[in-house]
């Protein structure tokens, strides 16, 4: 199974929402709202101020008043007694002098309103302060009670001698310091009020003169930046939609340019012509890798670049990387190993594509400045935490090296370290910053280490999580290919053709060369109503669709097709567009396309497509009595043609061809001997890949049917054997014509 994991929300998607959101947060963050909920908090927090001032006064008096009435009470009482035992003498002889001398301190008590002092029959003998009422009246009470008045205490005592009585003593407590309580008590909650009310009012002037203009000062802040996130996300749009344009403006003509120079180049020229059309072709290509490098910073920087997380097999693509750039290091006089250590997993989770793109791009620098010597690739595990590990890429040269005080330069976009050797090999400068952000949203990262004259180790590290090898090789759900289109000839009006919706008279002429060479008949219409009518008409075994037509473009094409078919033998749709997006395969997948191919339109690509989902042995037409080729136990037809005249391929890449296969054809061997099939894939694989390179179409088809379990393996072996020992003596031979090509 394969998953997506988008790094960037495309801005042209979620332009709308983030500004929907930018608007509501203004709606809630407007002026006027900020100041209303501003009060609000200011008023709730000055209510709970005075609120809380007003309980801990209150209860503050409520826990001192009643201890300043006890205290005056007990005056009243105890002074009463005290001053009936001092005054004894002085009332029993009369003498009011003797008696005031025994007040003991009461008398400047200031709590202490009066003292009357009378004898039996009710004459006062003596007095202290003044009365509130007549001492009759003061002595109406009985003795030793409290009597409360409106604003004093009242408590008397009879004065005995030896058992009887001789007089009396009333004292009067001024209950002054309890009206002063309550009155402080009321000022108190009066002034608390009074605050709140003026901070309340305070409040409410500095939030409208001073938080006001503050709020609205931030709110055209806020509103300025809307404007310009706006701005920025409508240039992101914009720009987005601009490099899927120029993906496909630049992409179309170009197709069609390197496409007549393939076609071109497979017919009769003389020397001087063939060298022109070559520097064409050199030049071509160069335009096309400097086209892809911007475009896929560009798709960087625009935040679509998207990863997808499927099976990657790390043997077999160091493998594959290897034997990509073999004959280049060949040609150079180079040796280039690959170096996998034992502890690396078979299969991990990654997306292989962006890492062999990574991997790609630091073997190809290595061979481009390594003049002499060799290069390393190495593959080896950092550290294990259970399923999740540190995978870890190596190149090694022994090239130029680099300065230390450059190296900082070099994952920089558009840097270039030394202009000599940029202007010698090409480039643009943006290969390496491309791995570099590559890495990053793989979540790795990436550095070198380098010294002058000595050479440079590139490396990458990525965090992966391991899978369990398994039998069964799975492709991605949107690309199992189904099985088949009850063949086209049981319906009537079928055809064997290809049906090809392309509007470019360029590309036609090209997609019409390319098929025919891969051995296909192709009726080519000019959008996608025509394609359409075409298929009313009659049945196509596969359709190419351009993605980009008038009237009908291919996507809408792909939609009504489907939705006409039934649900049984609906017919492979193959988008063929010049975008270089991403998100233009899952688009063309989400319209009901089967698969995927980018222009300029590769024949070995273009090949091998059709093949998984119309293949040969299905195209040809059976012959009277045979068995249909799914139902032979033996390996399925391959091209009878041994090397493909379409293909150029140089006497050094035959010679690294001669001497590498042999010990691949032993791999392969011995993993059909000992029945080892993750052996055999692997080495199927990578031999399949040599081969398509180099142009053996019959080898390649026969390490298809190893690598995929189709047919007998042991029967399919010995015919891969047969067909490389002829293949080795012509290639054999074609170098013994050529004495000189060595030079050449």
């Amino acid at each position: 199974m394969t998953s997506r994991r988008s790094l960037v929300p495309p801005p042209a998607a979620s332009a709308e929402p983030i500004a929907t959101r930018s608007r509501e947060r203004r709606r809630l963050l407007s002026g006027s709202r900020l100041r209303r909920v501003l009060t609000l908090f200011v008023v709730a927090l000055l209510l709970a101020l005075s609120g809380l001032n007003l309980v801990l006064v209150s209860r503050i008096f409520d826990t001192l008043t009643p201890k300043v009435q006890s205290d005056l009470e007990w005056k009243a009482r105890r002074g009463a007694s005290e001053l009936a035992h001092a005054t004894e003498l002085g009332i029993v002889v009369a003498d009011e002098r003797e008696i005031k001398s025994s007040l003991g301190g009461y008398d400047r008590d200031p709590d202490i309103l009066a003292i009357v002092v009378t004898d039996m029959t009710g004459k006062v003998l003596a007095t202290h302060g003044r009365p509130p009422e007549p001492a009759r009246a003061l002595f109406s009470s009985p003795a030793r009670s409290l009597r409360r008045a409106s604003d004093y205490y009242v408590s008397w005592v009879e004065v005995t001698i030896e058992g009887g009585p001789v007089g009396r003593v009333a004292v009067v407590v001024s209950t002054e310091q309890l009206r002063a309580g309550d009155q402080l008590k009321r000022n108190m909650l009066l002034s608390a009020a009074g605050g709140g009310v003026v901070a309340f009012l305070f409040a409410l002037l500095f939030v409208n003169f001073y938080i006001g203009p503050i709020i609205t000062v931030t709110q055209h802040a806020f509103d300025r930046l809307e404007k310009t996130t706006a701005k920025a996300l409508e240039a992101a749009r914009l720009k987005s939609e601009f490099l899927a344009n120029m993906s496909h403006e630049i992409r179309t003509p170009m197709n069609g340019v390197l496409g007549m120079i393939e076609l071109l180049s497979r017919t009769a020229l003389n020397d001087k012509q063939r060298r022109y059309l070559s520097t064409l072709q050199t030049s071509a290509g160069g335009l096309m890798s400097v086209v892809n490098d911007i475009l896929d910073f560009s798709k960087i920087e625009a935040g679509k670049m998207e990863l997808r997380e499927e099976t990657c097999r790390v043997r077999a693509l160091v493998d594959e990387v290897t034997e990509l750039f073999a004959a280049r290091a060949e040609l150079r006089g180079l040796r280039i190993e690959a170096e996998v250590d034992a502890d690396v997993p078979t299969q991990v989770e990654a997306d292989t594509e962006r890492v062999r793109q990574v991997l790609s791009n630091l073997v190809g620098n290595a061979v481009k400045f390594t003049d002499a010597g060799s290069v390393t690739v190495r593959a080896s595990v950092d550290e294990y935490k259970g399923q999740v590990f540190q995978l870890r890429f190596e190149v090694t040269d022994t090239g130029v090296g680099i300065e230390p005080a450059l190296q900082s330069k070099l994952f920089e976009a558009f840097s270039q370290v030394d202009g000599s050797l940029t202007r010698k090999h090409g480039g643009t400068g943006l290969g390496l910053a491309i791995c570099k952000q590559l890495v990053g949203l793989m979540k790795g990262r990436m550095g070198v280490t380098s010294e002058p004259r000595k050479g440079s180790t590139f490396w990458f590290v990525l965090p992966l999580r391991r899978l369990e090898s398994s039998g069964n090789v799975q492709l991605p759900v949107a690309l199992t290919p189904r099985p088949l289109a009850a063949p086209p000839s049981s319906r009537a009006g079928a055809t064997r053709k290809i049906l090809v919706a392309e509007d470019n008279p360029i590309n036609q002429e090209v997609i019409r060369e390319v098929l025919s060479e891969l051995g296909y008949e192709a009726d080519i219409v000019d959008n996608g109503r025509l394609a359409l009518a075409a298929l009313e008409r009659q049945s196509y075994p596969l359709v190419l669709m351009d993605c980009q037509m008038p009237e009908l473009d291919g996507y809408g094409a792909a939609r009504e097709i489907r939705r006409r078919e039934v649900s049984e033998g609906r017919i492979p749709l193959i988008a063929v567009t010049a975008h270089a997006f991403e998100g233009e395969r899952d688009k063309a997948l989400a319209a009901g396309m089967n698969d995927y191919v980018t222009k300029p339109i590769s024949a070995a690509v273009l090949g091998s497509t059709i093949e998984r989902w119309w293949p040969k042995e299905l195209s040809r037409k059976p012959e009277s009595g045979a068995r249909p080729a799914s139902l032979r136990a033996e390996a399925p037809e391959a091209p009878e043609v041994l090397l493909d005249p379409s293909v150029r391929r140089s006497d050094g890449v035959a010679k690294v061809f001669l001497k590498h296969v042999p010990a691949q054809i032993d791999s392969i061997r011995a993993a059909v001997a000992t029945a080892d099939g993750e052996m055999l894939r692997n080495a199927a694989h990578k031999l399949k890949g040599s081969c398509l390179a180099v142009g053996v179409p019959r080898m390649a088809a026969l390490c298809a049917a190893l690598e995929e379990g189709r047919g007998e393996a042991h029967t399919t072996f010995e015919q891969l054997a047969d067909v490389f020992s002829r293949v080795e003596r012509e290639l054999s031979a074609k170098l013994v014509d050529k004495p000189d090509s060595a030079a050449s």
